[in-house]
């Protein structure tokens, strides 16, 4: 039997350390030329992709995208160019789908979901999933002013009164409030719009069993109707069978707060006051935030001369909306029969600033077209009224559209 000779530790350890330097050279090698090619990779999938946009090659891109996105399913990148590729060759829908494998926290999803809202709105008609689709990237980034607008100009439309005042409210504190923000806010207290009826119609298409564009397309044609120069027989039988047809609608819908408004201009204008009482026994508690509900029920308490709930009724109807002139005239008319003059004059002047403003305003071709000078008064007849962030935030705005601060 033959004697091993005696090992040398410490030349193992050598030996042990310099394989693991070697080793771990070779792994870092290998993740270095690894970068290298993904790199690669991706500057020829972006290259490729960019040279079928130029050549407007929708297939191709499609073809390419795809694959870009097979291959790294986290690149942003990849997937907008494919939903750029199947938008192009007349795929919407999937282009929509392609939207939504877009990383939540990758900062190119906003322009992303900006033109999922687009097609949603404009092309697809489909203005419910679109309102979700802009409360979803709002989540995502609050001050994105395109969502902002979208929603208030949606939330107008369909006569959404509250959650339109909510809106404009969120957009101002975000500093993201387009100008015509201003206009709506003002024209809120009966809010009418000529383009009303015709969109309303188009987006009941979508759907057709919805409640929210059924009764702001009908209640918007019986204001059509109401606003016709010239009035014939024929006319007035339409808007006669009309109303008819938005009784029925009330009997159908009757916490639907769009109609019970309707219903309360309506009765008011007519003097009727057992059916302003009889709709305001049907406005639901969860209503109780809409300022026009207060705004009547100071008008009935005038009619039947309780004048301290009256009172009441219109100091709560300017907590929630302060720009309302109509709630200005009539607490400086309950001013006045309660013998407080001083206060009568100073709302009387208030209520008549505000109707100038919002006659003013629905001469507008578009709310779009509101001009500086016309949002410096809308922020001097907030101030006055003693809305304070109205007025700050409409002065910076003016501001920066005049200066670019």
């Amino acid at each position: 039997m033959s004697i091993a000779p005696p090992r040398n530790p410490a030349r193992q350890r050598l030996i042990w350390m310099m394989g693991g330097v070697l080793l771990l050279a070779g792994i870092l090698g290998g993740l270095r030329a690894f970068d290298a090619w993904e790199r690669r990779q991706l500057t020829e999938y972006k290259s490729r992709c960019r040279t079928a946009v130029d050549q407007q090659d929708w297939d191709e891109l499609v073809v390419i995208a795809r694959e870009w996105s097979q291959w790294d399913p986290e690149s942003a990148d990849a997937w907008l160019f494919l939903s750029e590729g199947l938008l192009q060759t007349g795929e919407p829908e999937k282009a929509l789908e392609t939207v939504g494998n877009i990383p939540r926290n990758d900062p190119k999803v906003i322009p992303a979901l900006l033109k999922k809202i687009e097609v949603e709105f404009d092309l697809l008609n489909r203005p419910l999933v679109a309102e979700a689709t802009c409360l979803e990237l709002l989540q995502i980034e609050p001050r994105v002013a395109e969502a902002h607008a979208r929603l208030i100009f949606f939330y107008a439309l369909t006569l959404q009164r509250v959650k339109l005042i909510e809106q404009i409210r969120e957009a101002i504190r975000r500093g993201s409030e387009p100008p015509e923000a201003y206009v709506y806010l003002l024209l809120c207290d009966h809010l009418y719009f000529t383009n009303g009826y015709q969109l309303n119609s188009k987006w009941l298409q979508s759907s057709p069993n919805s409640e929210l564009f059924q009764i702001a397309a009908a209640v918007q044609f019986d204001e059509i109707m109401q606003r016709l120069e010239n009035q014939t027989e024929a006319t007035k039988r339409t808007r006669s069978e009309h109303r008819l047809k938005l009784e029925e609608s009330l009997q159908q819908y009757p916490r639907n707060t769009t109609l019970l408004r309707y219903f309360l201009h309506r009765y008011a204008e007519e003097s009727r006051v057992e059916d302003v009482a009889r709709i305001l026994e049907m406005i639901p508690p969860e209503a109780g935030d809409d300022s026009v509900f207060w705004r009547f029920r100071g008008w009935y308490h005038a009619a039947v001369n309780d004048l301290d709930r009256a009172h009441d009724a219109y100091r709560k109807s300017l907590e929630l909306t302060t720009t309302d002139w109509r709630t200005w005239q009539g607490i400086a008319e309950v001013s006045r029969l309660r013998g407080d003059l001083p206060e009568s004059g100073r709302c009387q002047k208030l209520a008549l600033m505000g109707k100038n403003l919002r006659q003013e305003l629905l001469q507008l071709p578009t709310a779009q077209d509101i001009t500086d000078d016309q949002l410096q008064r809308i922020a001097e007849y907030a101030a006055a009224c003693g809305d304070r962030e109205i007025a700050v935030h409409l002065r910076q705005r003016v501001r920066q559209r005049l200066y670019g601060d």
